[in-house]
């Protein structure tokens, strides 16, 4: 969970990697720096908007559900926080969904964790 401009002045895709090599698989903000969402894409991170209430909503739940395969091109996603029902925005166009239904462009995490 994190407010507007998420990433802002993170442009190098290590900023990316990290979240990804904590376990993240979504991140959910009320907006991202653009080269920062399209290096959480390529880190196989799937960045989503919301509005502020929602985001309120979202940081107090202890459980959201995610239908990673609902994510298309041009519409909307429901997330489902504590029960309550959210549509959040991801932006995505059909190139960003193939990358982010394929795990993302960078296929050796697992040997980078291993490396330390």
């Amino acid at each position: 969970m994190a407010g507007r401009n998420l990433g802002q002045g993170s442009s190098r895709e290590h900023a990316a990697l990290c979240p990804r090599l904590l376990g993240l698989q979504a991140i959910i903000a009320e907006g991202f720096a653009r080269i920062f969402a399209a290096n959480l894409v390529n880190a196989g991170i799937l960045p989503l908007t919301v509005t502020p209430e929602a985001r309120n909503i979202c940081s107090a739940a202890r459980l959201i559900e995610i239908d990673f395969d609902a994510v298309t091109p041009g519409t909307q996603l429901p997330i489902v926080a504590d029960g309550h029902p959210i549509k959040v925005d991801h932006g995505l166009d059909a190139r960003s969904c193939g990358i982010l239904a394929a795990g993302g462009l960078i296929s050796d995490l697992k040997q980078m964790r291993s490396k330390g």
